[in-house]
């Protein structure tokens, strides 16, 4: 992966991004590393620590309790308004069913769960800071990191981080996102509030 961004690079296809989307991207290569220099864990918490962001939204395949926790725990201690959406993938039983909850108990915090389909799984890791309208900010981390302690700091994990630098720009960033993750929500997903744990095994939970 890591060669492959190397050739976009070379190949002018990174600076045409930046000129065209007139946005800053960046590649990171997380490794184990006792600090979290380099980790999604440092990532999410030097972002959180610009303040001013007003909502971050996630979509994840896989999360835990304490992944959840962690993440939570970086970005609300800088930013103790700020709402959180979840859109939560619960294929191959790896989702902690008390990671959903924990989503759900989150002050100002929206949760929905991507029903299992064969054939067809929900696989990203997105995170979306937004800031407010008129200050034009945005950062998406992109990549293969899930909201798990693990995956946070100590897997081998890569990816990019994408920043806007104007209104208008973050606006677009915005909008792709929300509207790709709004028909998967149409789609394929349910409300966390709807679902009772008496539902939960046609959910994949047992």
């Amino acid at each position: 992966m890591a060669a492959h961004y190397r050739r976009w690079e070379r190949s002018g296809r990174a600076e045409a991004f930046r000129e065209n989307w007139n946005m800053k991207a960046d590649f990171v290569l997380q490794k184990p590393c006792p600090s979290q220099d380099g980790s999604l864990a440092g990532t999410i918490q030097k972002i959180a620590s610009e303040k001013g962001w007003v909502r971050l939204s996630v979509a994840v395949a896989y999360s835990s309790v304490a992944g959840v926790a962690r993440a939570h725990d970086l970005v609300s201690c800088e930013n103790p308004d700020i709402c959180f959406r979840w859109l939560l993938g619960v294929d191959d039983y790896f989702t902690q069913p008390g990671a959903i909850e924990s989503c759900a108990l989150i002050s100002k915090s929206s949760v929905r769960i991507h029903k299992p389909k064969k054939a067809l799984r929900f696989h990203p890791k997105i995170y979306l800071f937004e800031g407010a309208d008129q200050n034009g900010r945005a950062a998406l981390i992109v990549g293969s990191a899930n909201p798990t302690v693990s995956a946070m700091k100590r897997n081998c994990e890569a990816y990019a981080i994408i920043r806007t630098v104007n209104r208008t720009k973050r606006n677009k960033l915005v909008i792709r996102v929300d509207s790709a993750a709004d028909r998967r929500i149409r789609s394929r997903s349910r409300s966390f509030g709807t679902l009772g744990w008496t539902t939960a095994r046609e959910y994949g939970w047992h």
